[in-house]
């Protein structure tokens, strides 16, 4: 398997970077009362040092809301999911619990300030493309909707799309039966350091188990 960015996201979004890995074997479990008490401080954490309005200044917020206004999208009407969860936490709501492998993912989302997918790996057929999707791109999401697909990012395999930097796909959601998934990050900014992709390899390997090559990096442009 490997990811393509097709010709149209590379003029619209010639700046913009992602990252992917396959993580193998992997064990996806109920949520854990560790992994949710890691997850109650981390929100803790963005209520100590986030704001509405000090939101925008985050490196993953600049870059992403960047990347949805050069695909002429208004990132204050379909905003990038990392955006979504922050200011959810923000706004004093609670955070939803689902698998180790969702939290991982939505946790790590907020450490990084980064939009971030995770698929089920056996339900992806065929290679994976990041392309502007169009009028007759349409799938059903993880939040209950139908998205509509044009002018935004999304990643695609033989079938369709799988999700989108805003929202995942339920067609290759992770559940507990899940034995592999993919782990995308998109709009990755300058100065996020390796560091930060090794944390995310010992996060997930420590709540999900299995193993992972390190992450492979793609530029648009």
């Amino acid at each position: 398997m490997f990811l393509e960015v097709y010709p149209q996201v590379q003029s619209k979004i010639p700046f913009a970077r992602f990252a992917w890995t396959i993580y193998q074997d992997v064990k996806v479990t109920p949520p854990t009362e560790a992994l949710c008490q890691i997850m109650v401080e981390e929100q803790k954490r963005v209520k100590t040092t986030l704001t509405l309005e000090t939101l925008y200044q985050e490196a993953g917020i600049i870059e992403s809301r960047r990347a949805f206004k050069a695909l002429g999208l208004d990132p204050a009407r379909y905003r990038p999911s990392q955006e979504g969860l922050l200011r959810r936490i923000l706004n004093g709501k609670e955070m939803y619990f689902i698998n180790s492998g969702v939290d991982v993912c939505n946790l790590l989302s907020i450490r990084y300030r980064l939009p971030m997918g995770l698929h089920d790996w056996d339900k992806i057929s065929g290679n994976l493309i990041l392309r502007v999707g169009t009028a007759q791109d349409v799938y059903a999401a993880l939040n209950e909707r139908e998205v509509q697909c044009e002018d935004k990012l999304i990643l695609c395999d033989g079938e369709g799309p799988v999700g989108s930097p805003y929202v995942d796909s339920k067609r290759t959601a992770i559940t507990v039966a899940t034995k592999n998934f993919l782990h995308i990050v998109y709009f990755c900014y300058d100065g996020l350091s390796g560091k930060a992709f090794e944390d995310m390899g010992k996060t997930f390997n420590k709540f999900c188990g299995g193993k992972n090559n390190n992450y492979k990096f793609i530029k648009a442009g």
